[in-house]
């Protein structure tokens, strides 16, 4: 686990386990295999990290700076 300040990524990636995210303050945007997916503020929510996947925007919901917790 870690907890770090997100950073939209230039190009989707992808590796070969479950990834489990929890934005805290904030929402984010991923390109999903070129399906737009928003996740929520404050919720966990797992994906299959094998398909290509790339964060596009964090929209912060307070000020200071956003942290998300990986898994």
């Amino acid at each position: 686990m870690r907890i770090f300040e997100p950073q939209v990524m230039p190009q989707p990636h992808w590796h070969g386990h479950i990834e489990a995210n929890f934005a805290i303050d904030m929402t984010m945007i991923y390109d999903m295999d070129g399906q737009i997916v928003d996740v929520p503020p404050n919720r966990l929510v797992l994906f299959w990290a094998g398909i290509p996947h790339c964060l596009t925007s964090v929209q912060p919901l307070s000020p200071g700076i956003q942290k998300l917790c990986n898994i």
